[in-house]
């Protein structure tokens, strides 16, 4: 989830001397790759879930989940719809992470 939100936060940042049209034109063109990534990592998770607590299970699809909202249509992605999810995503990992095992 950090790094979701760092890689959010990166791309928002690197508008500072870029315009916002660029930021997104820079994330839409990005989030396919991340989103492929994200994907392989998951499918790489569930083979060794059974393994794992119940809690690191709900954890990591959580993170997968909080991701999987960038991956809706990437190439009408937008900075407000950046910011709105992010928040969203921290705020229901966060409420999560808290549920004991």
């Amino acid at each position: 989830m950090k790094t979701v939100l760092t890689i959010v936060l990166a791309i928002m940042l690197a508008g500072c001397t870029t315009t916002a049209k660029d930021v997104e034109t820079a994330m839409q063109r990005n989030l396919p790759s991340m989103c492929r990534g994200a994907e392989l990592v998951h499918a790489t998770f569930l083979t060794v879930a059974p393994t794992l607590t119940p809690k690191q299970v709900r954890l990591e699809a959580n993170a997968y989940a909080a991701i999987a909202v960038f991956c809706v249509n990437p190439e009408t992605i937008t900075i407000p719809d950046v910011i709105a999810r992010a928040a969203a995503a921290y705020a229901t990992y966060i409420s999560v992470s808290r549920v004991g095992t």
